[in-house]
């Protein structure tokens, strides 16, 4: 079989695309009659299962079942095996073969060994498939450890998802808070590590100019993280910084009552924009709540005029949310937005309501 050339070269482009893959892994041709074994058994078992095969499906098992005896010791030469798959399949079946559990290590390993096993693989994959793996594996694992799936990006230069994820998880930080038992510290969800590594990641990408297209992702990272801030402020009682704080965040409309302004605003912003205008508009309206109440005790006390101007300027500043806020509910209620859209705007209504039983 090896001496005819004709017939190596017909069926080695098949299975691995390129003749110097002979030369250089004999051995695969060895151990593809224990492949075709593996295939084998599956089909058997399918057929006495009575199923229908699916040939991509069966295709894809036999390839994992088969190299899960030696891909952690070879990953290389289950590169090989992989590249059989169509191309939809190979980021799934390599991250969860050759980039499983201690084997991801291999991604951030700078040890010359693993470096060379990592770019033959991404050779035998090819670069578009290897960094589709990257991206399979990355998105896999943003629920669970987003600087894990930050650093993954960051490797294939996809700073798009990195500030996507970023705003995700701000969002999500703040959602906690929300929901977060009056026990619990605000203290606990400001991680200063994980800011300041995506800081660093994206300052790159941003001192390169290639995140000029992107300036409002990067704006509703800051005012979530300003958002965040105020809530670590408000529950310190130190209510003047948290609102200094929230008006030089203006970014996002907290005064306008322009209903054409909402429309447009609702209907040709993603999603996550509109949480971050509807997350920013509740703290202010709990800032403005607290300090309206600490200004007032301190009135009483002391019947300080300065402090009755205070009040009453929080008290325009009131009408004026209070009339957008109306608004802004008429507007939400005929259309179609999130669960968790309403919900934010129904803690906005309610905290408004409870400042216009204070004043």
């Amino acid at each position: 079989f090896f001496n005819d050339t004709a017939t190596t070269e017909i069926y080695t482009e098949q299975i691995v695309g390129s003749v110097r893959c002979v030369q250089e892994t004999v051995l695969i041709y060895f151990k593809q009659i224990g492949f075709l074994k593996e295939l084998q058994n599956i089909l058997e078992k399918d057929q006495e299962m009575g199923e229908v095969i699916d040939m991509q499906k069966l295709l894809e098992e036999s390839i994992k079942s088969f190299i899960a005896q030696f891909c952690h010791t070879n990953p290389v030469e289950a590169a090989y095996y992989i590249r059989l798959l169509p191309p939809n399949q190979i980021p799934a079946v390599a991250s969860s073969t050759l980039f499983n559990g201690p084997q991801l290590e291999m991604l951030f390993n700078r040890e010359n060994e693993a470096k060379s096993q990592l770019n033959q693989i991404r050779i035998i994959l090819g670069n578009e498939q290897f960094e589709e793996t990257i991206h399979y594996i990355a998105n896999s694992q943003t629920s669970q450890n987003s600087e894990l799936s930050i650093k993954l990006l960051d490797q294939i230069g996809r700073f798009d998802q990195i500030i996507k994820i970023t705003l995700t998880e701000e969002i999500n930080i703040l959602e906690k808070i929300r929901r977060k038992p009056r026990e619990q510290s605000v203290e606990q969800y400001m991680n200063s590590k994980f800011d300041n590594y995506v800081d660093s990641v994206l300052k790159r990408y941003y001192d390169k100019g290639q995140l000029a297209e992107l300036e409002l992702e990067l704006n509703g990272i800051q005012i979530l993280r300003r958002t965040r801030q105020s809530y670590l402020l408000l529950e310190k009682r130190q209510y003047e910084e948290a609102m200094k704080l929230l008006k030089e965040t203006n970014s996002f409309p907290l005064y306008e009552a322009d209903v054409d302004g909402l429309k447009e605003f609702f209907t040709e912003t993603e999603e996550f924009f509109q949480k971050i205008m509807l997350e920013l508009l509740l703290v202010f309206l709990l800032v403005l709540k607290e300090q309206y109440k600490d200004y007032e005790n301190k009135y009483k006390r002391t019947s300080d005029k300065n402090i009755g101007k205070q009040l009453n300027t929080l008290r325009q500043l009131h009408d004026t949310l209070k009339l957008y806020i109306q608004k802004l509910d008429d507007f939400i209620r005929r259309q179609d937005i999130s669960s968790d859209l309403k919900e934010i705007m129904k803690q906005i209504k309610l905290v408004s309501n409870e400042v216009d039983t204070i004043l």
